[in-house]
């Protein structure tokens, strides 16, 4: 015990007593009664304290790895669908368009393929050497994100697109990994 702690009065009189008799006393005396005071903890049950945080501790761990093969990264996506208008295609309402989309997505999603995706404005202007140009023949009106695990299976979802249906072609891109 160092200067800085401060003993109660109970303290100080148990120690002084301790000191004073502690020849007379086997080890397990003096420990009985430092409990018995109420100054060291008596319970028998601290080996229960750390098989708990043991199991909390691997039950965490188990969680953990679960969700880590269970739960794509938000940057783990690996394919992007590259969505094309041309004169060929035919806009129908857009309320409707976009219950269609939302659709097909939360089906993608329920096969386990992550997917996020975007609609783009329909006015676009493309930069070239020789300037810019406008209003292009054809222009891309929107893009998905998938992470999936092999390009039959982005084949397979892009084929299912209501894009498709409105006249559109999609352009499947994988990304680089280097």
């Amino acid at each position: 015990m160092n200067s800085t702690d401060k003993l109660s009065d109970v303290e100080k009189k148990v120690f002084d007593e301790l000191r004073n008799e502690s020849h007379l006393f086997p080890r397990q005396k003096v420990v009985s009664r430092l409990k018995k005071e109420g100054l060291i903890n008596s319970s028998k049950k601290h080996w229960w304290n750390l098989a708990a945080a043991a199991i909390i501790f691997f039950v965490g761990i188990s969680l953990g790895l679960l969700y880590q093969f269970r739960a794509p990264a938000k940057d783990t996506y690996n394919y992007m669908l590259v969505l094309y208008e041309d004169q060929e295609f035919r806009a129908g309402d857009p309320q409707q368009m976009f219950e269609e989309y939302s659709k097909w997505m939360d089906s993608i999603e329920k096969m386990g393929v992550a997917i996020t995706g975007q609609e783009l404005r329909s006015t676009s202007l493309i930069i070239n050497p020789s300037g810019y140009e406008d209003n292009p023949k054809i222009t891309i009106s929107g893009f998905f994100l998938l992470q999936a695990t092999s390009i039959t299976e982005v084949k397979t979802i892009a084929s299912g697109s209501p894009h498709l249906t409105y006249g559109g072609r999609i352009e499947i891109k994988e990304y680089m990994k280097r």
